[in-house]
């Protein structure tokens, strides 16, 4: 039997994403708990030491609550919730169970979890900066950050690796629902964030076309695109995208809401921007 669940996060997406990735594909009932975010009031509270660590481990959100036959505990940080949800689900659902991979193996799909968490966390950090989304930031931002792990990503999808690939794929559950893994959900994550930024020439694969995109996922990182489309475009999850509940906003800093990515993806990417690119490059 699954434990009761409680998911609690501030109202966005942020790292609560992959997380709702699993649980939503999963189709796994749980509570969501969304708490007002006040940043001078969350980080002097932090900064005091008034935040209760058994409420709040590493003062720190999301957080998973769970009371089963286990225990009862309250889960921080994505990558562990991940692993638990994914261990829990598999054993109570599966259709029909996956075997437990070596030790090398597990390294090898952890591997690319890791690399999709660094990159996700190093958007945040970029996004300090009011302008990190123009200009000569933008450029470096694209050039050093994003193509580099895309293209590093690419190439390990893109390999033959039948053992990688099905710890990748999908698994059947009881009640219609569909299990990815930790693995498949911080990549999904993390390229979900890219395509947002980057919404002219890196285009989400399940975004409808338009005519002033220049460039889309699918065509540059053909790899990267199916996993985004795969997980994305799960049943549960579609469903739960289609309700309207999904946030509209990544993060909570004032430089990364989707007004501001959106016209700054206009004005460098978009095919209207290419004069204000000519202009800056004489």
């Amino acid at each position: 039997m699954l434990p009761t669940l409680e998911l609690v996060y501030w109202p966005i997406r942020g790292r609560a994403y992959p997380v709702l990735l699993l649980l939503k594909a999963a189709r796994v009932p749980f509570t969501y708990t969304e708490i007002p975010y006040d940043d001078e009031a969350h980080f002097a509270a932090k900064a005091r030491g008034d935040i209760d660590p058994d409420e709040w481990p590493f003062s720190a959100l999301p957080v998973l609550k769970v009371k089963g036959d286990e225990g009862e505990a309250v889960l921080a940080e994505t990558g562990a919730i991940l692993r638990y949800l994914e261990r829990v689900v598999e054993e109570e659902l599966a259709v029909d169970h996956v075997k437990q991979l070596n030790a090398l193996d597990q390294a090898r799909v952890d591997m690319l979890a890791s690399a999709a968490d660094f990159n996700s966390s190093a958007l945040y950090h970029f996004a300090a900066s009011p302008t990190w989304l123009e200009g000569d930031e933008r450029a470096d931002l694209e050039r050093e950050r994003i193509l580099p792990f895309l293209r590093s990503l690419e190439h390990q999808l893109a390999q033959a690796d039948p053992v990688r690939d099905a710890a990748l794929r999908p698994r059947e559950l009881k009640g219609g629902g569909v299990l990815f893994g930790a693995a498949a959900c911080s990549i999904a994550y993390t390229l979900s964030m890219v395509c947002d930024l980057f919404p002219l020439s890196l285009a989400h694969p399940l975004a409808a076309a338009s005519a002033d995109v220049r460039g889309t996922l699918a065509e540059r990182f053909p790899a990267c695109a199916a996993v985004l489309r795969d997980v994305e475009g799960s049943p549960g999850f579609a469903e739960w995208v289609a309700s309207g509940e999904r946030k509209a906003r990544w993060s909570n800093r004032r430089a990364f809401t989707p007004d501001k990515t959106r016209a700054a993806a206009e004005r460098w990417d978009g095919r209207r921007g290419e004069g204000e690119k000519e202009e800056r490059a004489r």
